[in-house]
């Protein structure tokens, strides 16, 4: 089973995340995304959490996307939430920039 964070290194490694937020329970981020960038977004960042073994929630409401990261079989956040958070903000600039790999 994944080990759980305590709230100083999920603290120090959101230093890192800009726009994310967090604590022991989850990572949270929300981007405005437009219609499109949303959907070309969601399906990369399932792509990637998927050879994660990894399970992230993702919500639209109006131009917002949120993300929201935990470990659900460790309860809380674990070493794969940060990395997922670092891919998701990597698809996000690629999107935001217009990329389309």
């Amino acid at each position: 089973m994944a080990t759980l964070l305590d709230a100083q290194v999920i603290a120090d490694a959101l230093t890192d995340l800009p726009g994310w937020s967090g604590d022991p329970t989850s990572l949270i981020h929300t981007s405005q995304l437009t219609e499109d960038q949303h959907a070309e977004v969601q399906l990369r960042v399932m792509e990637r959490a998927d050879a994660m073994d990894h399970h992230p929630d993702i919500e639209r409401s109006g131009d917002q996307t949120r993300f929201t990261l935990s470990t659900h079989s460790a309860g809380g956040v674990t070493a794969l939430d940060l990395r997922l958070a670092a891919e998701i903000d990597a698809v996000l600039g690629d999107v935001l920039a217009g990329g389309t790999t």
